[in-house]
């Protein structure tokens, strides 16, 4: 009887447990059935149906780390998207675009980043906000090169380099702040591996102006590596932008030249005047920088045009006599 008994009570066992597996089962499909409605609701940027789907989600698990780490995501852009309303036109794509750069920081700050995830996200945003651009375009005038380039970074962060290209190249030829968009429209090269345009492009920007160049929007490898390893060598963030073409030079990066025209090389030579005066009062590090920038490019066109050798010892000497570091650098 207690082999009889035992043998009763086993068989009710493996039946609780076939039950409670087929349960588990089904709450697993149903947890996964609104996980995978949620993530196409979200790609389509309807945040608030992806909200509710992701917290019927959680009576299967209130502990499930992707759901709960989906809906920290939906709960950030659905925030920003309230507080969206409160702007100007003008100011949407932009004050967006860079709550976008906030929103990475947060993701990675709460958690490991799965990429589905991220990339539902990324699709939603960018992909709305391209949209609603394309909606806003004037036919032509200053403001459709500023909305160019907008809509090239909605491009960028759906992976549509290409496209991006093409927006870029229109809004280089309109904008007046060129500077920024060569540096954006090299960068974009660089993604797309096309690096002797990239690198003639970039050292361009950063020679047209630096302070204008906007190193977050930037984001190829080399670019991102440049700025990693200036960094690492102690250099301030708010002197990143005078120092990167500097050390892109003495570093190999931007290796390729545009020769000046005559006309430029007199502008550049004016340019030097006022920084030198500038500096002298001054001694501010970021002017040293720039000084040094304009003094490579002087180098460069006197290599060009086979000028003395006294032209260019002079404008070593003036390296020399700001950084002594970046003039035995740049020498070897």
């Amino acid at each position: 009887m207690v082999v009889e008994g035992g043998e009763v009570m086993g068989r009710r066992e493996v039946v609780k447990k076939s039950m409670r597996a087929s349960q588990s089962s089904a709450i697993d499909a149903g947890q996964k059935d609104y996980l995978r409605q949620a993530l196409t609701h979200i790609r389509s940027a309807d945040l608030l149906r992806a909200e509710q789907l992701l917290n019927e989600a959680l009576r299967y698990n209130y502990e499930d780390r992707v759901i709960t780490t989906l809906l920290k995501y939906v709960t950030f852009w659905r925030e920003r998207f309230v507080d969206l309303e409160k702007k100007g036109e003008l100011q949407r794509a932009d004050w967006l675009l860079a709550q976008w750069i906030r929103f990475e920081k947060f993701a990675h700050r709460i958690g490991p980043v799965e990429e589905q995830l991220l990339g539902a996200v990324r699709r939603g945003i960018f992909g709305d906000l391209k949209q609603w651009l394309m909606q806003q375009s004037p036919h032509e005038g200053p403001d459709q090169g500023y909305l160019y380039t907008r809509i090239a970074r909605c491009c960028k962060g759906l992976g549509e380099y290409e496209e991006a290209l093409n927006y870029l190249r229109s809004a280089s030829r309109q904008v007046d702040n060129r500077a920024a968009t060569l540096a954006e429209l090299g960068d974009c090269y660089a993604l797309v591996q096309e690096m002797p345009r990239a690198k003639l492009l970039l050292r361009e920007a950063f020679f047209i102006s630096a302070k204008d160049v906007d190193l977050q929007v930037l984001e190829s490898e080399m670019m991102q590596r440049l700025v990693d390893r200036l960094r690492a060598n102690k250099i301030p963030d708010t002197l990143l932008r005078e120092w990167l073409p500097v050390y892109a030079i003495i570093w190999g990066v931007f290796d390729l030249k545009r020769e000046l025209r005559y006309n430029e090389y007199v502008a550049l030579t004016q340019r030097v005047y006022v920084l030198e005066r500038e500096f002298s009062d001054t001694q501010e590090e970021k002017l040293g920088a720039q000084l040094i920038n304009c003094y490579m490019h002087l180098v460069d066109y006197y290599l060009h045009v086979n000028e003395m050798r006294a032209k260019i010892d002079e404008a070593l000497l003036k390296i020399q006599s700001i950084n002594p570091k970046i003039h035995s650098l740049y020498i070897q």
